[in-house]
């Protein structure tokens, strides 16, 4: 598992990816398969831009995932 920060415009939350991704250990091997992650939350009206990022606990730069405008 690793840490996940969400952003929803400047609004962040911090969340745990451990969900079972198969997909993610076939193409990643070595690094195991609970790296999935769901979030629900509710959008503001009007549209936002939302980036979710693997947060490195260790030495290193966090990575940005994606980030999707809604």
């Amino acid at each position: 598992s690793i840490p996940v920060h969400v952003y929803v415009g400047a609004a962040g939350s911090a969340h745990t990816a451990d969900q079972a991704r198969p997909d993610i250990a076939a193409a990643f091997p070595g690094y195991g398969e609970k790296h999935g992650f769901t979030i629900t939350r509710t959008l503001p009206p009007g549209g936002e831009q939302v980036c979710a990022y693997a947060i490195n606990d260790a030495v290193g730069n966090n990575t940005l995932l994606a980030c999707r405008s809604f």
